[in-house]
């Protein structure tokens, strides 16, 4: 089954990868569709093109597609249509509607006429160019393969390991090493121009008759280079642990675009760096580290990687152990110069494509390499960094402006002492000095600290709280505090008012994922008392300006002049804050980990929701809603009950007669199944737990409906 979203048209990278993130929770049928088609935009530098592109296939077996076309239309005029559609790229949905205006509407045939249609053909590239790399983008990938493992938890190895489908994006821009995107501009050093379309890689691409957009072995002219997800994610592990701030706090903006902050676009100039990107690798290392011990991988156990990987791992796992042992005061630059030199040597090689050589390194090896990496970024987010990570409250930054402070010229002839100059002619140097600067505080960070370092929930909650991220008239979260401290060159977030759009508004996206951790990290009676002021549904539809059943970008919050707007939505939107409520709607219903496997390696499902008790009914509701055949079916819930369709299959009704929540101190727990077929056979099962068998019997549709008794 192809990835639902591609149908839809272009999209930017980040918000459809995050509107898929819960595709497997209700489309178990994607299984890892998702995961290979976004982790496949990723390029060998870390990086993907912005925009994702709708999916469309191209006819290779023109002759054999005809003969079936032949034999499936007889209308000469449709048939000539139809062949004209798939004369260049098309989609299917494009196919079945030609075909549909045609001869009529049959949906049950669909299915097996596009199973047929995709044998005659392949898919084409999804990767549309844009200017520059957001630095954040590679972080949802992980998003998606853990809530795929939420489902398919058994495929670990499959997906990781035995799976060679990872293929990398050849981007004709390629990110300009540090000796030709540092500037001096009226006196002051920037990074500008960081990123360049490199002619020599239009001219290869554009040679490749089919799949262009594909990194090749032979340095670009070779077969398309294929690998697993470890090698894959090991790529991005590699180029982000080199991509520190001088300091070894924060990911670097080093290719002309910020983080999720868009309206931040000024501070990659500023050689700007988030904290954010530095947790999310974090989480990244420590989800490798934790896949290889659950696979029981032998330590002598050979992994091919390809060769300039190979090289860099070896080269940065070097610097990183210099770096953890040096006394030096200036250990973090010397860490920043070393290990930006072997990531750009290594870009260098690779910018035209791969060698083909593999080499194998242990797993051992891997599991030293990401214990020092984990090493390294514990010690720059550790308790002895705590008063450059967080404000005088406690509250931690998000993004830093690194300063060049000294700096010496690039020179084009010594003897001479001519300059060097950049493709926009600004004088290129090299900096010798940062000094950082936080800039005001952003909600962001405290997002992904609670998310990566859920230990620390309680305090980072209160501090936030007490903040001036709180909005204490709306009691919502803003997205940052005021700005007025901060340079103007930061970017286009500064041109708005405050309390407008980015400028210290309750963006809902970025407050849905505040929320989302809360509950994510324990936090359930905090939650569960925040979103009574803070989600849309709970809103005074006078206040908001519009229904409570639509989302919207941003709400005015009350540092706006005009207080007449203040808790007023604008920009109805739903991909950002859409994705986050789902992700909130599963957890709740369901639990975190709904399939899993047990001590004995066997697949087992149970229901661990986190409902508080005024979300149960309390009177008979008879309600309507879609059966596994499409159907619109009706049913009645009882009293005290709680209903919701999982995973897009059974109808679950958890019966709560003590109305307890199922969650804190006297909490109701799952006491027994009782398990509807559509046959009418009927199961009961007492516990928590059931097993494979029943378990399979959910995931794959055979069951309509789950009584689940709560006491």
């Amino acid at each position: 089954l192809e990835p639902t979203y591609l149908s839809q048209g272009d999209g930017h990278y980040r918000d459809v990868n995050q509107n898929r993130r819960s595709d497997t929770w209700f489309f178990p049928e994607v299984e890892d569709a998702n995961i290979v088609t976004f982790l496949n935009l990723f390029q060998l530098d870390g990086y993907n093109p912005l925009i994702v592109s709708r999916v469309t296939y191209t006819v290779e077996d023109a002759q054999e597609f005809t003969t079936w076309l032949r034999d499936l239309v007889n209308d000469e005029a449709l048939y000539n249509q139809l062949l004209d559609l798939v004369s260049h790229q098309f989609s299917p949905g494009e196919f079945i509607m030609k075909l549909e205006g045609g001869i009529g509407r049959n949906i049950e045939s669909y299915e097996k006429i596009l199973g047929q249609l995709l044998l005659f053909c392949r898919q084409n590239d999804v990767g549309k160019l844009h200017e520059g790399f957001w630095i954040d983008h590679w972080t949802y990938n992980l998003d998606l393969i853990e809530r795929f493992l939420e489902i398919y938890p058994e495929r670990l190895k499959d997906i990781f390991v035995d799976h060679k489908v990872f293929s990398f994006y050849d981007n004709p821009d390629v990110v300009l090493p540090r000796s030709q995107k540092y500037v001096l501009v009226n006196g002051n050093v920037r990074q500008y121009d960081a990123v360049v379309r490199d002619q020599e890689k239009i001219k290869l691409i554009e040679s490749r008759s089919e799949h262009p957009t594909t990194v090749r072995t032979n340095h670009g002219t070779g077969k398309i280079y294929k690998t697993n997800l470890l090698v894959k994610l090991l790529s991005i592990v590699t180029n982000h642990l080199a991509t520190l701030d001088p300091r070894g706090i924060g990911i670097m903006m080093e290719a002309e675009k910020p983080g999720w902050c868009d309206p931040l676009n000024g501070l990659p100039g500023l050689f700007g760096s988030s904290i954010c990107e530095t947790l999310e690798l974090e989480r990244l290392c420590r989800f490798i580290r934790k896949s290889l011990n659950e696979l029981e991988l032998k330590d002598d156990e050979p992994i091919p990687v390809y060769e300039e990987l190979f090289e860099l791992i070896d080269s940065l796992s070097g610097a990183i152990e210099k770096r953890l042992n040096s006394k030096e005061k200036e250990r973090t630059f010397i860490y920043w110069e070393e290990s930006n030199c072997s990531k750009e040597h290594y870009r260098e090689k690779t910018r035209l494509g791969l060698s083909g050589t593999e080499k194998e390194i242990a797993i051992v090896q891997l599991k030293t390499f990401l214990d020092r990496g984990l090493r390294l970024l514990s010690e720059a987010l550790g308790s002895h960094n705590k008063g450059k990570l967080t404000n005088k409250d406690g509250v931690y930054y998000t993004y830093f402006i690194n300063q060049v402070a000294d700096y010496e010229p690039i020179l084009a002839d010594p003897q001479k002492k001519t300059l060097m100059h950049s493709r926009a002619g600004y004088p290129l140097v090299k900096a010798k000095r940062f000094v950082s600067q936080p800039l005001p505080l952003f909600l962001e960070g405290p997002v992904h600290m609670i998310k990566v370092h859920p230990e620390q929930r309680k305090q980072i909650y209160r501090s936030v709280k007490n903040s001036h991220l709180r909005d204490q008239e709306l009691k919502m979260y803003r997205v940052c505090e005021l700005l007025d401290a901060a340079p103007f060159e930061i970017g286009r977030i500064r041109a708005y008012a405050p309390g407008w759009i980015e400028n210290g508004s309750i963006y809902t996206h970025m407050e849905h994922k505040w929320l989302l951790e809360l509950l994510r990290s324990g936090l359930y009676q905090e939650f569960y008392r925040e979103i009574k002021t803070a989600l849309v549904p709970f809103l005074d539809p006078e206040i908001y300006g519009r229904s409570i059943l639509e989302g919207s970008s941003y709400i005015v919050s009350s540092t706006f002049p005009d207080e007449k707007l203040h808790g007023r939505g604008f920009q109805p939107r739903l991909s950002g804050m859409t994705s986050e409520m789902l992700h909130m709607w599963t957890l709740m219903v369901a639990g975190e980990k709904p399939f899993f496997i047990d001590e004995d390696g066997k697949l087992r499902l149970r229901f661990r929701p986190i409902l508080p008790s005024w979300l149960f009914t309390r009177k008979e509701r008879k309600c309507q809603y879609y059966d596994n055949n499409g159907e619109v079916a009706s049913v009645e819930i009882p009293r005290n009950a709680f209903a919701f369709k999982f995973i897009g299959k059974a109808l679950v009704v958890y019966h709560n007669q003590k109305r307890g929540n199922t969650f804190g101190k006297d909490a109701v727990q799952v006491v027994s199944y009782k398990i509807n077929y559509g046959d009418g056979t009927q199961k009961s099962v007492s516990g928590e737990v059931l097993d494979t068998s029943l378990a399979l019997d959910v995931r794959q549709g055979r069951t309509d409906r789950i009584d689940v008794v709560l006491s």
